[in-house]
């Protein structure tokens, strides 16, 4: 990315590995005798080395673009707009990034995502066959992020100043138009990914799932950035789409909604293809099929579909308001500065979904994931509730936001307490 120039990169990579040798010679006297408590990375069981390789190059991805993110904002912070401390958000996405890819991944690689921490205790241990895997997987994510980091830079800042519901139109070279759909695709897969590899469904899985799942929402919403909108979710999409935000607000005629439309239909495909790309891709790393929503009998159908519509409701809701304050559209970076209160806000969202219905109704509160896994896993006789109950949701949240929506702009300039109709009372 040209970020740092050769020299210094090398005296960073050398303090880097200087202190993963230290660490693991600090590890020496972990590890016992029958070698059951090791202090230095592993494969899991049956996994082999290229299996591992794609689990830290995927997370390495979302880890370092969140990283170079942090970039992005501060050099908008310097050319125009003055942003958030830089440091408010870039610890809490890294984090997130790395506690979701550990979960998910620290039973199959060992989740290092860092050759040098792979190389220091791998090294002192005298287990240098294992090196190669997180060198290959962590430099191979670098450089997959940094081609997405330089695309979607160049993306968000030609569309600095626009309105924000005209993002996705006025944008030259074309192939930019390019770029919501594949990160829609990138941010989709991420999370599917986790849901296979975490193997969640009706509350079975790793114990840890909902915090996988949750973080790795923060994480990718986060890297999203302002690329796409952050659906990441085809009931989320349809959301957007009935409340106009796939539309230009200065055409508002049919062709103008049907522009829409196809792009809000673009998203959806985007999204499903992104959901069955990441089951087969966790079934090559699982060796087997992964996990997929799954609905508990003890409950009846009625109870799946509220549970799904419940929850789906509250995502949507979430992602609507980040589009709108007071009434009024936002200009792009005054919704990249919210956006990235709105991605801790989504995350916790999903991660409570999970943890509550998930012995309900498998909590796949999105139909790309409940038709992707399910399908290359063999199993096709609940996809009706993951499109029917989310679905209604979103639609839910859709005419909520509209109804609020419009109550912000009546009451535009009202002090707060007064926005619930205590117009004569004193405070």
């Amino acid at each position: 990315c040209g970020k740092i120039r050769i020299i210094p990169a090398l005296g960073y990579l050398a303090c880097q590995l200087l202190g993963g040798i230290v660490a693991g010679i600090l590890t020496l006297s972990l590890e016992d005798m029958k070698n059951d408590n090791a202090p230095y990375p592993g494969l899991g069981k049956g996994i082999h080395g290229l299996q591992a390789v794609v689990c830290e190059a995927l997370f390495t991805t979302i880890v370092v673009k969140v990283m170079l993110d942090a970039d992005e904002r501060k050099l908008i912070g310097e050319m125009r707009h003055s942003l958030p401390d830089e440091g408010t958000f870039f610890g809490l996405g890294v984090g997130m990034a790395t506690i979701g890819g550990g979960i998910a991944s620290g039973e199959i690689s060992g989740a290092i995502f860092n050759p040098a921490v792979g190389t220091g205790l791998l090294a002192v241990h005298g287990h240098f066959e294992r090196i190669w895997i997180y060198w290959a997987g962590p430099v191979a994510g670098a450089m997959i992020a940094s081609g997405i980091w330089k695309v979607t830079t160049d993306w968000d800042l030609a569309l600095l100043d626009m309105p924000f519901n005209q993002t996705r139109f006025d944008v030259e070279p074309c192939w930019r138009l390019l770029v919501p759909y594949v990160v829609e695709f990138m941010g989709t897969f991420m999370l599917c990914f986790v849901f296979a590899t975490t193997r969640w469904g009706a509350g079975a899985g790793v114990p840890l799932a909902p915090l996988a799942i949750g973080s790795t929402k923060v994480a990718v919403v986060y890297m999203a950035s302002q690329s796409s909108m952050a659906h990441f979710n085809p009931a989320v999409t349809t959301a957007a789409l009935m409340c106009g935000l796939f539309t230009r607000e200065s055409d508002k005629s049919v062709l103008g909604y049907l522009m829409g439309m196809m792009t809000a239909i673009a998203y959806i495909v985007a999204q499903l293809a992104a959901s069955f790309a990441a089951a087969e891709v966790a079934k090559f790393v699982l060796g087997k099929p992964g996990g997929y929503p799954l609905t508990n009998g003890r409950y009846s159908w009625v109870a799946h579909l509220m549970a799904e519509a419940l929850f789906s409701f509250l995502l949507a809701y979430v992602v609507l308001i980040t589009y709108d304050s007071g009434g009024s559209r936002l200009l792009f970076h005054e919704s990249k500065n919210r956006w990235y209160m709105y991605s801790l806000a989504s995350g916790f969202a999903l991660m409570a979904g999970t943890v509550a219905v998930g012995d309900v109704s498998g909590a796949a509160l999105n139909p790309a994931a409940g038709t992707g896994l399910p399908l290359v896993a063999g199993r096709w006789v609940d996809l009706w509730v993951y499109w029917s109950g989310p679905m209604a949701g979103a639609l839910l949240a859709a005419a909520a936001f509209s109804i609020a929506q419009v109550k912000s702009q009546k009451n535009v300039d009202l002090p707060f307490y007064r926005h619930g109709g205590l117009h004569g009372m004193e405070m």
